[in-house]
């Protein structure tokens, strides 16, 4: 990734990882169900959402997808899968946000 690549995740990661602390941090969904959007998101959600797009949308910028696939690449894994897996933590995935 060039220089601005990587400050534009580094700064979404940054975003993200806000948004948990403020909303809180789910699993299971993109965005704690019944909520119409505001509550709780997991990981990939808080990316999208400090991005400014919807979780599902498929027209979001390159640089969502850049962050996401650094974060899978680090984990060896999908990060949904890592963000659902039982007994994860919001303070872990805080620090991955974080310090990717």
């Amino acid at each position: 990734m060039t220089p601005s690549e990587l400050r534009k995740t580094r700064e979404l990661r940054e975003r993200a990882a806000a948004l948990i602390e403020t909303r809180g941090w789910y699993q299971g969904d993109y965005v704690e169900p019944g909520t119409t959007g505001q509550g709780r998101v997991c990981a990939i959600g808080a990316i999208y959402l400090a991005a400014g797009y919807r979780p599902t949308s498929i027209h979001a910028p390159s640089h969502v997808g850049r962050t996401i696939e650094e974060l899978e690449k680090k984990l060896g894994r999908a990060l949904s899968v890592w963000n659902d897996t039982s007994g994860r933590t919001k303070a872990e995935v805080l620090a991955l946000l974080r310090d990717a």
